[in-house]
C-alpha cells in the first residue's frame, strides 16, 4: 500500500528491541577487586549519578592507605634534605653531587606520592582524609550515571575482579 497519516486510537502492541547509544550505558567495576558487600538495589531500580552502589572490601585497601602514608612521610623528610642540600650547596659547604643525590631521592619520593594519590582516588577514598587512626578496610563504589540498573552481579560474599562487570546502568 502507500504511505498515509492515520489516527489511531487503539494501543498497539509490537515485538522487538531498542538500541541506546553508548553514552547513555554504563558498567560498575572496581580498579582493584573485593569481597562485595550486600546491596539494597535491584534490576530495574533508578538511581542517580553519585549514588551509593556497594561496598567492597579486601586487605590490599588496607596495605594502599598504609604505603600512601609512608610515602607521604618520606617525601616531607626527603623535601626537608633537599631544602637543606640547596642551602649547604648555595654556600659552598657541600658537594653538588650531594644536592643532586638529594635532588633525585625527593623527586621519586614525589612520584611514588602521586602514584599512589591517584590510585586512592580511582578507588574512591579521598587521600586528603586519611589518617593513621582512620585506615578503612572497605572503598564505596557510587553510579557513573542516572538511569536504571539492568543487571545486579552483586552475591554478598563474591570477591569481584577488576574484570567483572558489577552492576549495568542504562539511561
Amino acid at each position: 500500500g502507500t504511505l498515509s497519516i492515520n489516527n489511531v486510537d487503539e494501543a498497539i502492541a509490537a515485538a522487538g528491541y531498542m538500541e541506546v547509544p553508548n553514552e547513555n550505558k554504563a558498567e560498575v567495576r572496581s580498579f582493584i577487586g573485593g569481597y562485595l558487600q550486600s546491596t539494597p538495589l535491584l534490576s530495574g531500580d533508578y538511581i542517580k549519578k553519585g549514588q551509593f552502589l556497594i561496598s567492597l572490601e579486601n586487605l590490599e585497601y588496607i596495605r594502599l592507605q598504609q604505603d600512601f602514608l609512608k610515602a607521604k612521610e618520606e617525601l616531607n623528610y626527603l623535601k626537608t634534605v633537599y631544602d637543606r642540600q640547596i642551602i649547604l650547596s648555595e654556600e659552598k659547604i657541600t658537594s653538588q653531587n650531594n644536592r643532586q643525590q638529594a635532588e633525585s631521592d625527593f623527586n621519586s619520593a614525589l612520584a611514588n606520592f602521586e602514584g599512589l594519590k591517584k590510585m586512592l582516588q580511582m578507588i574512591n577514598i579521598d587521600p586528603e582524609k586519611i589518617k593513621p587512626e582512620s585506615i578503612s578496610s572497605s572503598i564505596n563504589l557510587y553510579s557513573p550515571i542516572d538511569g536504571y540498573i539492568t543487571k545486579v552481579n552483586a552475591v554478598k560474599g563474591k570477591f569481584a575482579e577488576p574484570t567483572d562487570v558489577i552492576f549495568e546502568i542504562i539511561n
